[in-house]
């Protein structure tokens, strides 16, 4: 009865040795994105026809390549969730798939958390890239409809949010 018992132990032990170990990521929630907003530079926002404001609501996800010369991509993501096993460096990929379901390209956006007591001044994190539209294979392919965009922190398998789905027009 001892020797089984010995026996046992050894094998939990054993088991325990090799078992893989849990990391802070695993225990950590996964990160959410709060949005991806998509806008134009080139947009005029108001009627006096000044150039460089944020046109989101106003064209909502719909733009026409002849208007355009690129997209700005800007993730926002919510600070409250971010605990001190966040703090550092981290990166945001955001696919782009064509109307037909095609991976077009992955823009690669980094970003910084800061110690939780410094970032509570604002609620959101935000990091943007510009996405060229005149002159690229968007344009010479005619590659016009619906796009999806989905944004991945630091090598997720699951997207951070919902997919962003714009609409771009000749």
């Amino acid at each position: 009865m001892k020797r089984k018992r010995l026996i046992l132990l050894g094998l939990a032990v054993t088991l325990l040795t090799f078992a893989p170990a849990r990391n802070s990521s695993a225990r950590a929630r996964r990160l959410r994105c709060s949005d991806i907003r998509v806008t134009s530079p080139d947009l005029t926002s108001n009627k006096k026809g000044r150039k460089g404001k944020k046109s989101e609501k106003r064209n909502r996800g719909r733009f026409s390549a002849g208007q355009i010369l690129d997209l700005e991509l800007e993730v926002r993501l919510p600070v409250k969730q971010f605990r001190e096993q966040h703090v550092g460096r981290h990166k945001v990929e955001l696919k782009l798939y064509t109307p037909s379901g095609n991976l077009y390209q992955t823009l690669v956006l980094p970003f910084v958390v800061d110690a939780p007591e410094k970032a509570r001044k604002n609620r959101y994190l935000s990091t943007s890239a510009m996405l060229p539209v005149a002159g690229t294979s968007i344009v010479t392919s005619s590659l016009y409809g619906e796009w999806t965009i989905l944004g991945y922190i630091d090598r997720a398998t699951k997207s951070c949010g919902k997919p962003k789905r714009i609409k771009l027009n000749p």
